[in-house]
This record gives structure tokens, C-alpha cells and sequence, in this order.
């Protein structure tokens, strides 16, 4: 009889142990199909034609949405509490407030830790997203791709800029010099026109065009790049 009770209470213990892993394992699946999506998009110029993404640099407008993914569909989070939170500070807290934004202060190197909660019919579910920062850039585009130019002609060179938080290129100043012959400012125009004569020696068929920009909105906004024509 005490036998039989053994067994009897041994069985009991092991449904309930049994239930108690069985709904662990449910909530955990639940909790695993569902996750917190950071995605982020910086606002700053780009020449038309650009399709890559822009980087984050200094000054340009950072936006950070979050979704709620369950069993790979969006979830309605207008009555969620979001809580915000950048390099873990304290952003913002609402109701709704799935996105963010603000300007990057930080230069080159660095990088902006944003994390999310998201508490929503009791439960919370969380995300988190490093951005680093980049920084200017500037193209100069020649009319060939190896840089060769004819003898005896005119070539024309675009300084082109990338990610600078301007609305045109009027809140440009740009810069030339040619084989360090002195610095050329240009205002806003992009463009420089160069006149090509006829190498007389080896040396003189190599043309160093060094061009730089630097915004008019901001000292911390500046790009250069160097380019080598060949003479042919």
C-alpha cells in the first residue's frame, strides 16, 4: 500500500513538473516569436541618382522607428508605451511614440547606442541598435574612369559631396589646386575647367587635381579628395 502511494505521488509530481515545463515552454516560444525591429535613417545630401543609405554625420537629422514583429507580422503598437533611450540615458516615454529623431553631435568614430521598450497588454519587449558616425566625403569625377585626358584639349572635373547636412549646394564653399600650384577658391561652382596642352617631357604628362569642400552652416563639415590625370 505505502508502495502503491509512492508511486502514486511520484506520478503526481511528475504532471505537475511536466505542466510547469510545458508552459515554461510555451511562454518561452511566445516571447521568441515576437521581437522589437530597430531600423534608423540619417537626413543629409546626397547628389541625385544616389541609392545607397546615408550615413549618420555630424549635424544631419538621426530617425530610429521600432516595429513589433509576432510570428512575422507587424503588431499595432498605438496603444504601446514606448520608453526611449540613447547611450543609456533617458530619451522619451509615450504612448505611440514609435520613432525618434535628433541631430548627430558626435564626429567621426563615434557611435549612438539606441534602445527601446516596449510594454504592451502587460508584456515588454525590448531592442537595441549601435549607429556609428561617418563622416563627409567628396568625389572628384573626371570624364574617364583611369584618369587619362587627351593632349590638346579641355577636360571638365565635378567635385561631387556626400552626406553634408545642407539643402544645396549653395551652403557650399569649394576649393582647387593643381599640381600645388596655389589654391583656387570657387565659391559654390563645383566645376573645374581644365585646359590640357602637350607634355613636353615624361614628368609633365602626370596632373595632380587636389579639390576640397567646406559647408558655409558649419566648420566641422569639410571633405578633400585627390585625383591623378594622365596626359595622353
Amino acid at each position: 500500500m505505502i508502495f502503491l502511494r509512492t508511486h502514486i505521488i511520484f506520478f503526481f509530481v511528475s504532471l505537475v513538473c511536466a505542466g510547469l515545463f510545458f508552459g515554461a515552454s510555451l511562454l518561452n516560444s511566445h516571447a521568441a516569436s515576437s521581437n522589437a525591429i530597430l531600423t534608423w535613417e540619417a537626413e543629409n545630401y546626397t547628389p541625385p541618382g544616389y541609392l545607397g543609405k546615408s550615413p549618420a554625420t555630424v549635424n544631419s537629422s538621426l530617425s530610429i522607428s521600432a516595429e513589433l514583429i509576432r510570428d512575422g507580422k507587424l503588431v499595432d503598437t498605438s496603444q504601446a508605451m514606448f520608453t526611449w533611450r540613447t547611450d543609456r540615458e533617458f530619451f522619451s516615454k509615450g504612448r505611440g511614440t514609435k520613432e525618434i529623431s535628433f541631430p548627430v553631435k558626435k564626429l567621426y568614430g563615434n557611435s549612438y547606442l539606441v534602445e527601446v521598450e516596449i510594454l504592451l497588454s502587460g508584456e515588454t519587449y525590448a531592442g537595441s541598435l549601435s549607429i556609428p558616425t561617418s563622416q563627409q566625403e567628396l568625389v572628384i569625377e573626371a570624364p574617364y574612369s583611369n584618369g587619362a585626358v587627351p593632349s590638346l584639349s579641355k577636360t571638365t572635373l565635378t567635385a561631387v559631396p556626400y552626406f553634408f547636412a545642407i539643402s544645396s549646394l549653395q551652403d557650399l564653399e569649394f576649393f582647387w589646386n593643381v599640381n600645388n600650384e596655389g589654391t583656387i577658391p570657387a565659391g559654390s561652382d563645383n566645376v573645374l575647367s581644365l585646359t590640357i596642352g602637350s607634355p613636353w617631357t615624361v614628368f609633365q604628362r602626370y596632373i595632380e587635381v587636389f579639390g576640397s569642400v567646406q559647408s558655409r552652416l558649419n566648420v566641422l563639415e569639410s571633405a578633400r579628395h585627390t585625383i591623378q590625370l594622365f596626359v595622353l
